[in-house]
Parts: structure tokens; C-alpha cells; sequence
């Protein structure tokens, strides 16, 4: 647009530039999800439910731990359809990851002890962890979780005693059933 405005006059003084001419040319643009937005789309009853869907859409695509917080929040929300969706994305997360742990613990069962097995017992107390770290377990199944990962990644370790990824989980489940010496 630029190049091709024509002026009646040449401008010698440029320094300004009349921006009148602009104001109908550009499309005004304005962000539907800003910072820190989303905790007050999925919790403020005045909201329109189609934004909070919009806003439970988006972060069902790609799920962080922050993200399951907000969804959580939303299963309190008046509309049905809300809470409906965001029940249905914690609960697609979470029998994901438990379709994944029982393919891999058939794996596991079968597995001959070596390499395979401590690569799979290592993939296994990841995948244990995800349960933990996504909040996905109240504190009674936590903590049987977390000795779940204590034992597959020490089991791991036999095999892979440098692998730090496994030091580093056992450290933090070691936090979180307060053996704070041995984390």
C-alpha cells in the first residue's frame, strides 16, 4: 500500500506522516487469549461458553501440567458442556498414559533381562511418573504410583547405573514420599 499511495504534492518534510489515510485500509486485530487470560476464561461464569470452549480446545492440543490445572478448574463451571469436555480431557489423558503402561508391562513381562528390560522398566516408570506429575492421582494412589517408579527405574539402573534421566526420577520421587536423604 506504501509504494503504491500517491500524494498530490511531494513531501519534503517527512518526519510526519499523515496516518488518516490508513485508518480504513487496516484490519483491526485483537487477541482472543492474552496472558493470564485463560484461568479467567475457564473460571468467570459471565464469560460466553463458546470462548471457554475455544479456550479448552486450545489447550487440550497440546497438554502441559499448567494446562490440566485449567481444565481442572473448569469442571466446576455452571455449563454442562464444560464440564462435560473438560472431564473428558483429563479422562482421555489419563487412560491414554494407562493404555500406554499396560502395553508396555505386557512388553515387560515378556521381556529377558538385559538392555530390554531396563529400557522398558525405565519407560515404565516415566510413564508412572506422567500420572504423578499431570495430577492425575489422588495422595493414597500417589504415593503407590511413586513406588511404582522407584521400582521400575531402579530396576533400570541395574542395567543403565549412568543413565542421570533416572537418577534425576528417582530423586524427584524420592521428594515426593519425603525420603529427603536418599532424593
Amino acid at each position: 500500500y506504501l509504494r503504491t499511495v500517491t500524494y498530490e504534492e511531494k513531501l519534503e518534510n517527512v518526519h510526519y506522516i499523515d496516518m488518516s489515510e490508513f485508518t480504513d485500509g487496516f484490519v483491526k486485530v485483537k487477541r482472543i487469549f492474552g496472558e493470564g487470560s485463560m484461568k479467567e476464561l475457564l473460571t468467570n461464569d459471565a464469560i460466553d461458553p463458546s470462548m471457554k470452549m475455544k479456550a479448552l480446545v486450545s489447550l487440550s492440543d497440546n497438554i502441559q501440567k499448567r494446562d490440566i490445572t485449567l481444565i481442572k478448574g473448569a469442571l466446576s463451571s455452571r455449563n454442562d458442556e464444560i464440564r462435560l469436555y473438560s472431564f473428558a480431557i483429563i479422562d482421555n489423558l489419563e487412560r491414554n498414559i494407562n493404555n500406554r503402561i499396560h502395553q508396555k508391562m505386557q512388553l515387560f513381562r515378556k521381556s529377558k533381562k538385559g538392555v530390554q528390560e531396563a529400557k522398558l522398566a525405565k519407560e515404565l516408570a516415566l510413564l508412572y511418573w506422567e500420572v504423578v506429575y499431570f495430577e492425575l492421582a489422588d495422595e493414597e494412589l500417589k504415593l503407590f504410583i511413586a513406588r511404582e517408579v522407584d521400582r521400575y527405574a531402579s530396576k533400570a539402573l541395574m542395567c543403565t547405573p549412568e543413565d542421570n534421566d533416572l537418577h534425576f526420577l528417582l530423586g524427584r520421587c524420592c521428594l515426593l514420599t519425603g525420603e529427603y536423604k536418599r532424593a
